[in-house]
């Protein structure tokens, strides 16, 4: 009877998450039934997911997104993953499975650097270490309970697990193999990862033999891993150094489902060089197909940043200068962190209408120029003032590009005719193919052209500054300090010469 009345507690409205999680485990205490915690979840994740108006479009305001959306949902996520895993996953095991397993998690979900929250489409990143005494049958069942929960996250909560084969579920002792393996690949590809993670990981259940038996196999990494984790040339994925060098091109999902690499990359040196070769200089033009990379110019810089921090550096030790007298911070810190915030937001707002042009699939970690346009389709004057707002407000433009900018958006708005061009044949020629203009006069020797503005040239402009001052930041401020965090001679150098 009082397992009833308890389980009936969840159908009054909950005042905080921290209430629904104190409530939840007095029911687990009073003996509910998995059933009975799985419909207080829900009913908590349905009536604050419906609180957080992550559907409404309208109502999506830049100025206050992070505390609107991004916390509050990274609030309620790790309240319904942490809660299940340790009240419904957890007991559905053996007691001495249960008993042998170190639980985290990870990434922009859980991670103590990540401030912001979370957007929708933020994956969840969890790893198990066991003990090394659970037999094959007892891994094999840990596994399927693990992808059982992956599926149930999904099917309720529309919440993604990721689960790692290489990664998510491991013996110590495969742990340390790796992390003293021959191969050197897969020796420093862990000991980034577990490095980067060391000070950072959400324990979701602790087994302190375990957890310090497996960091104290890193301890003695340089920090300078972390570096190489977040935006360095090793390791299989792309990351900023990668893209900005040009020694990988950017993997994406187009609209409709389809994987293409991208070459036109704003910010990678192979493009800005494809850019002078065949566009005219001494005018803004912008190319007729561009790409920005959300994910790997500014969100994975930004979480460098605050990894380091995790760590304990100081900005000024990290290699930002000491706060500014107006800003209270310094300003390429400032305009790091608005940038960061710019990118959520954008990020959010492609979850939010991708119904209508994306399908099934859809890669959320970019912005391109189709994009771009296609925001201004589908609320052009709400989303022309939301991205001035934050460009401005949030200082990405130094006074004399944010001049430029206001001058080309009056261009752009008055659909103004005045962006001509007198080009060789020669120089013809070289325009990228489907560069958009108008033959005013032609004759032998040269031809005027005219070439229309577009909401499309708003965007670059943005997106290309953007690109130009994390890359000032990441060649002077941060690649300068890695000999301090115990980066080889031979890597800084590497660096210096790819990235500067």
């Amino acid at each position: 009877m009082g397992k009833t009345a308890q389980a009936g507690a969840a159908n009054r409205p909950t005042a905080s998450i921290a209430e629904a999680h104190a409530r939840l485990n007095e029911l687990a205490a009073a003996g509910a039934s998995p059933a009975e915690l799985e419909r207080f979840i829900v009913d908590v994740f349905t009536e604050r997911n419906r609180a957080i108006r992550n559907a409404d479009f309208q109502r999506l305001d830049p100025r206050t997104v992070t505390e609107d959306y991004l916390r509050p949902r990274a609030e309620l996520y790790r309240f319904v993953v942490v809660l299940w895993i340790r009240l419904i996953f957890l007991p559905s095991l053996k007691p001495k499975v249960a008993s042998e397993l170190f639980m985290f998690g990870l990434g922009r979900l859980f991670s103590s650097y990540n401030d912001m929250g979370v957007q929708h489409c933020t994956d969840v990143d969890l790893n198990i270490v066991t003990g090394n005494g659970l037999a094959k049958a007892d891994m094999d069942g840990l596994a399927k309970g693990l992808g059982a929960v992956k599926a149930r996250l999904r099917e309720l909560f529309g919440i993604d697990l990721e689960i790692d084969p290489g990664y998510t579920i491991l013996k110590a002792k495969e742990v340390a193999a790796r992390l003293a393996h021959e191969d050197e690949w897969i020796r420093e590809a862990n000991a980034r990862f577990y490095k980067s993670n060391e000070r950072s990981i959400s324990v979701i259940k602790d087994h302190v033999e375990i957890r310090e038996a497996l960091f104290s196999l890193v301890q003695a990494e340089p920090d300078g891993r972390i570096f190489e984790n977040f935006l360095g040339l090793k390791g299989s994925k792309p990351s900023y150094a990668k893209l900005r060098a040009g020694s990988e091109r950017l993997s994406i999902i187009a609209e409709g489902g389809e994987r293409v690499l991208a070459g036109a990359v704003i910010g990678s040196k192979p493009f800005e060089a494809y850019c002078r070769r065949t566009l005219p200089q001494g005018r803004f033009l912008s190319p007729p197909d561009w790409v920005f990379s959300m994910k790997y110019f500014v969100n994975r810089v930004y979480d460098y940043v605050g990894a380091m921090r995790c760590r304990g550096y100081s900005l000024e030790e990290i290699g930002f200068d000491a706060p500014d007298a107006h800003l209270d911070m310094d300003p390429d810190y400032r305009f790091l962190r608005n940038a960061h915030k710019l990118m959520l937001y954008l990020q959010e707002l492609i979850t939010i209408v991708i119904g209508s042009y994306g399908g099934p699939r859809c890669d959320y970690g970019y912005i391109s120029r189709s994009r771009f346009l296609r925001f201004m389709e589908i609320n052009g004057d709400k989303f022309r003032r939301d991205f001035e707002d934050m460009v401005m407000g949030g200082d990405l433009l130094l006074q004399s590009e944010k001049r430029d900018f206001l001058a080309l958006k009056r261009k752009v708005a008055a659909k103004a005719r005045d962006r001509f061009l007198e080009l060789k044949a020669a120089e013809l020629a070289l325009l990228p193919p489907g560069f958009a203009f108008e033959t005013v006069h032609r004759d032998a020797y040269c031809s005027r052209i005219n070439v229309p503005y577009s909401w499309a040239d708003l965007g670059y402009f943005v997106f290309s500054r953007i690109a130009s001052r994390v890359g000032r930041i990441v060649d002077s401020r941060l690649v300068p300090r890695l000999p301090d965090f115990g980066m080889a001679s031979e890597d800084y150098c590497r660096y210096a010469e790819c990235l500067g």
